[in-house]
């Protein structure tokens, strides 16, 4: 069964225990922790987006550059960007980076609605959805349209949409997408290729899986399942004491069955929904 390993980049270091200081580009360490990713045998690394934050497409393209083989899982919030514009833009740089490394993660909102409105963004919760599931429509249109298409929604009018780059290879440029709202479902259910969603206790996760792919069936569609887990190391002696942090990824992993079962893995205390 495959399994994709994402972790995660940044443009320097940062975390709950570091505030960071310094730039906000630090190329050489950007060139060292997506290297490392690259050389430990990951799959992709997230590129987050900010309203502050450096970006996205040119951290990529630096990611892309400097490794052999990683893919990038680029965030984007709808809304910011054309969709038509940004299918061309995620093409390219599929194209200019050797192809099947370029992956889109639609991103929608984030616990601080703040930061929608540094990049004028005053939408309620559910609109922003809803404009989010017209982006990914109109992305994806446009990347396997073999001809101009008009395309008239709530958010998006566009007439004689087209791009003459396509995805270089056949994996195309896969769509991921996370919410738990009823309006993220709908919209997961209908366009997302993989489904993203945070560790918790592994009944949860069968629930949510079950519970997306149920309404994905009712669009002819199957997903590929997304679980986002941090893991904190340390050596006992220290007597560290746990702290709860607010969810964000280290490590993104696909999880292609919603039963869960992998009895040699449990065995040695391995959730297969957290692998």
């Amino acid at each position: 069964m495959p399994l994709e390993v994402i972790g995660i980049s940044g443009t320097r270091e940062l975390s709950e225990l570091s505030s960071g200081t310094g730039p906000a580009i630090d190329v050489d360490y950007l060139t060292r922790i997506s290297q490392v990713h690259d050389e430990a045998g990951f799959d992709r690394v997230l590129v987050g987006f900010f309203a502050t934050a450096p970006d996205g497409f040119a951290v990529s393209s630096h990611i892309l550059s400097h490794t052999a083989r990683l893919g990038v899982l680029l965030a984007q919030r709808a809304g910011f960007i054309q969709p038509t514009l940004l299918a061309r833009k995620a093409a390219t740089l599929d194209h200019l980076s050797g192809g099947g490394r370029v992956a889109l993660h639609f991103i929608t909102g984030g616990l601080d609605e703040a930061d929608q409105r540094r990049d004028g963004d005053f939408l309620d919760h559910d609109q922003r959805y809803r404009r989010t599931g017209e982006c990914m429509d109109v992305f994806r249109k446009v990347l396997t349209a073999e001809a101009p298409f008009d395309y008239e929604g709530e958010f998006y009018r566009f007439e004689g949409a087209f791009s003459t780059v396509k995805p270089l290879t056949c994996k195309g440029i896969p769509m991921y997408f996370g919410g738990a709202s009823d309006a993220a479902l709908e919209v997961g259910a209908q366009h997302a290729d993989c489904y993203m969603g945070f560790a918790e206790p592994r009944s949860a996760v069968r629930e949510r899986i079950e519970l997306i792919s149920k309404r994905a069936a009712e669009f002819g569609r199957q997903l590929r399942f997304s679980v986002s887990s941090r893991p904190i190391l340390a050596r006992k002696q220290l007597g560290l004491v746990p702290r709860k942090y607010s969810p964000s990824p280290v490590h993104r992993l696909r999880v292609d069955d919603p039963r869960g079962e992998d009895r040699g893995r449990e065995a040695r205390g391995i959730p297969r929904t957290l692998r």
